[in-house]
């Protein structure tokens, strides 16, 4: 299982196949069937974070989510 914390850069695998940058808004967590990682667009995040609020977030299945360990300001 992968190590990824709130605000680190990540990379998900879309249906089609794409891999798309996200930012981590939770670690592993327990979904209803699997376990994911809640992830946003960098903007939102960035936007959330300076108007004081949670970002706007979706579960992602976490074998679909790759980490560099880099994280967002």
């Amino acid at each position: 299982m992968i190590s990824v914390t709130s605000g680190d850069r990540v990379l998900v695998r879309s249906a089609d196949g794409r891999d798309v940058q996200r930012v981590a808004v939770t670690g592993v967590v327990r979904g209803s069937s699997f376990p994911v990682v809640w992830v946003c667009h960098e903007n939102e995040w960035l936007a959330a974070r300076s108007s004081g609020r949670k970002p706007e977030a979706v579960p992602w299945p976490v074998e679909y989510v790759t980490t560099n360990n880099c994280s967002v300001t």
